[in-house]
């Protein structure tokens, strides 16, 4: 069987049958991946959308990836199609070069067929976000047929660039730093 980013000849999960699928190419000139951040946001492809969102790749382009959230309950599943290998990397804006991901209670990410570049770090939110309720709780990340690149980018030797960097980090607020 094939590993790793999606180049080659194999089967996405099927979708549920509400989920509003958008299609993408050419790396995103128009901006589509921006209207993932703030589901609250009446440009946003959540609006409509009833909590399942599906975002498919349909080419092997570079996409700039900035912060994105995935609402409370929601689904997001960003995909590429059969023989596509998109790379996403953080967007320039991106102070650590990482791709913020912030998911609210019971949220389901599913990256599947894409080569990731910079590494995650995934945030929760709790209903409220009170000292009270810091934890959230049924949150899914599911990773199909996908590369996280070791150390977050290659050098030209084909050398991790940061070997010791984690290609998956969680945000953990501390309950000093909730206070301020």
């Amino acid at each position: 069987a094939e590993l790793g980013g999606g180049g080659y000849d194999r089967e996405s999960g099927a979708l549920p049958a509400s989920t509003r699928v958008v299609t993408i190419s050419g790396g995103d000139a128009g901006g589509l991946l921006a209207r993932l951040a703030d589901p609250e946001d009446s440009a946003s492809l959540w609006a409509g959308a009833g909590g399942q969102l599906c975002v498919q790749f349909t080419d092997s382009d570079t996409y700039p990836v900035g912060p994105l959230s995935v609402p409370a309950g929601g689904r997001l599943e960003l995909r590429s199609q059969r023989w596509q290998r998109p790379l996403l990397c953080p967007a320039a804006s991106e102070v650590d070069a990482r791709w913020r991901i912030r998911l609210w209670q019971g949220a389901t990410l599913v990256l599947d067929g894409l080569a990731v570049q910079g590494g995650l770090t995934l945030a929760g939110s709790a209903l409220g976000g009170d000292d009270a309720s810091p934890a959230v709780t049924g949150v899914q990340v599911v990773i199909r047929h996908s590369t996280l690149v070791p150390g977050g980018s290659l050098l030209p030797s084909g050398l991790p660039a940061a070997p010791d960097s984690p290609s998956i980090a969680a945000e953990v607020p501390s309950r000093t730093a909730r206070r301020m």
